[in-house]
This record gives C-alpha cells, structure tokens and sequence, in this order.
C-alpha cells in the first residue's frame, strides 16, 4: 500500500496517497517525505533558529542553517571569519570620519568659530580632506573669508579679502550679491621621517543668481602646522568684511584616506 499513514484530530487512520501538501495531522513521527511539501508551504515560523525583522539566515556548515541578526544603520554585510557573513562599519579608501551638517551663520567682522566636529579619530599617518559649503549675502560690497582650525590650532586665520592665500575653505567676493561655493582643503599625513609641510585648498564661488564664477586656489604654510597628534576635531572658522551681510558654512565633511 502505498501512502502515509494520517491520524487526524478524529483519531482516525487510513491510507493517504497523491496528495500535495501535508499539515501536521499528515505524519505521526518527526520525518517528512520532502517530495510532498508543497511550494511556499514553510514559513518562518517553522524555521530553528527564530526570526526579527531585518534577520538574515545562512549556511553555516552544510545543509545547516543559523540567523544573522540584523546589523546596525548604515552597515554593510561582509566576510567575517570561518567563512561566516557579519556587519561592519561602510569602508574602503575612502572613509567618512564625520562632519556637520546643520549651517551656522555669523555677521561678524572678527573671526569666529561656526561649524564643528568633535568626533573624529584621525591618526597623524593619515591624509584625509576637508569640503565644506560657503555662502554670503547681499547687502554690502564686503568679501568673507573662511578658514579652520585643527583640534584647537589654528591653520588658516582667514581674512575678509577674495582670494586671499590665508583663506584655505574658500572665500566670497566684494560684489554686493549674493554668493555661494564649494570649498576644500588637503591636509596631508604627517610622517615621522619627513619635514612637515603645508597643504592647499580650493575653492569656488557663483552668483546665486547665476552669472559670473570664480575660483582660486590657497595654501596654509608652515606657520600653521598639523598637529602631531592624532585629529579629534575640526572646525569652520569665517569672517565677515561687513556686519551687513551673513556669512555660513555648511555641510562640512571630513574624509580620510586609508594608509598604505
């Protein structure tokens, strides 16, 4: 006779033959004909180990199964040891090590600190680049100058000029109009068996209005050194040439380059 034999909830037995799917009422001991489960008959709910939202199952030996559970935002999956997947932390060349993304704005005609980032880990042997977004208003026929500092010396003093060598993160010009730019600087490794020396930034600025680009090119020399210490922190510094006008960094960002 050919079939399995059923005992269903009446307790009744017989031969079962030609069917497609089974419940649990189709077998009496802990073996499944696997010939007879039917297609997207096995959710998992019927799975060892248990799932959460966002688990991933795997291989992990053969025929095996066992749950990944999910990684943190942001992560990417990866090799990890034994062949086994894991999450980790986005990488590569090139690694964002952190920033500020909230503009801050002054109208000052003194140097001032507006955008920070406190939250960095960059090694003394790691070349990495700063880019920030800068802007002016109208109201005056003033430039602004943008600069930073490293930890907490300063790099690039900047000064309310266009174009001036000191301004490192870029600067705006003295037409009364409103202006925005790009700007970034290179801050080299600083090796031990080598003489520490400067880095250059660039920069451009447009007419918000559309019109008329400009763009430069700045240093900071060796008056205002890398520390030698590892970077904990970056900050935006700017000055206004008129009280009549604001002046902003945004979107700063810090992106380091991995050591070879």
């Amino acid at each position: 006779m050919s079939g399995i034999v059923r005992a269903n909830n009446a307790g009744q037995s017989g031969a079962v033959s030609n069917i497609e799917t089974i419940d649990s009422d189709d077998y009496v001991d802990v073996s499944i004909d696997t010939a007879h489960i039917g297609n997207d008959q096995v959710t998992g709910a019927k799975l060892n180990p248990s799932l959460v939202l966002g688990d991933i199952i795997y291989a992990d030996g053969t025929d095996t199964i066992a749950r990944l559970a999910k990684g943190s935002e942001d992560e990417v999956l990866t090799m990890g040891g034994s062949n086994a997947p894991t999450w980790a932390a986005a990488g590569g060349a090139v690694t964002r090590e952190g920033g500020q993304d909230t503009e801050a704005t002054t109208t000052s005609t003194s140097v001032t600190d507006l955008l920070t980032s406190t939250t960095l880990s960059i090694g003394q042997g790691i070349f990495f680049l700063i880019r920030v977004l800068k802007r002016k208003s109208s109201g005056a026929a003033a430039a602004a100058g943008f600069g930073f500092k490293m930890n907490t010396t300063v790099i690039s003093e900047p000064v309310a000029s266009s174009d001036a060598n000191n301004n490192v993160l870029g600067d705006c010009t003295s037409t009364d109009r409103a202006e925005q730019g790009g700007g970034y600087t290179e801050c080299p490794a600083s090796k031990g068996n080598y003489t520490m020396m400067g880095g250059l930034g660039r920069h451009t600025s447009w007419n918000a209005a559309g019109g008329t680009v400009t763009g430069g090119a700045a240093k900071w020399s060796e008056t205002g050194l890398r520390p030698a210490a590892t970077i904990t922190a970056i900050v935006g510094r700017a000055i206004s040439g008129s009280s009549s006008i604001t002046i902003g960094l945004d979107e700063m960002n810090v992106f380091a380059f991995a050591d070879s």
